[in-house]
C-alpha cells in the first residue's frame, strides 16, 4: 500500500482519526518532560546530560509530509525513538488520532520505517 500525503490543514483537526498510511521525515526531537536548559545545552547541566531512553519521557516531534509540517506527541512510549534519532528518520504513521492539531503517536500506530 502507498503511503498517502497528509490531508490540508492537520494543524486545524481535532478529535479525528487518519487512517493513512502516511510516510513522515522527522524535523526535530524534543523530551518536553526536561527544563529547556536540559533540551538546548545538556553538557552545561549541573546533573549532566539526561539519558535519550530514559522511562520517564515524553518526545515532541516536528514531522513533515513534504508539503506540510506537523507536530506529534508520543502518547505511549515508542521505542524505536529518542531524542537521539536522526534527523530525515521516516515514520509510517496510519489510524492516528489528531487533538488540536497534534498527532498523539502510540505503537500500534507509528512505526519506524528507515534513515534519511
Amino acid at each position: 500500500v502507498a503511503a498517502l500525503p497528509l490531508p490540508a490543514g492537520v494543524a486545524a483537526m481535532h478529535q479525528l482519526c487518519l487512517t493513512g498510511p502516511f510516510l513522515l521525515q522527522v524535523v526535530e526531537v524534543s523530551d518536553i518532560t526536561l527544563v529547556e536548559e536540559q533540551r538546548n545545552r545538556p553538557d552545561k547541566h549541573p546533573d549532566g546530560p539526561p539519558d535519550p531512553h530514559r522511562l520517564g519521557r515524553m518526545l515532541r516531534l516536528l514531522l513533515s509530509d513534504g508539503g506540510q509540517r506537523v507536530v506529534a506527541l508520543e502518547y505511549s512510549r515508542l521505542r524505536d525513538l529518542s531524542t537521539l534519532t536522526p534527523i530525515g528518520t521516516k515514520l509510517v504513521v496510519a489510524n492516528v488520532t489528531v487533538r488540536r492539531g497534534i498527532l498523539l503517536l502510540t505503537p500500534a500506530c507509528a512505526t519506524l520505517a528507515g534513515g534519511s
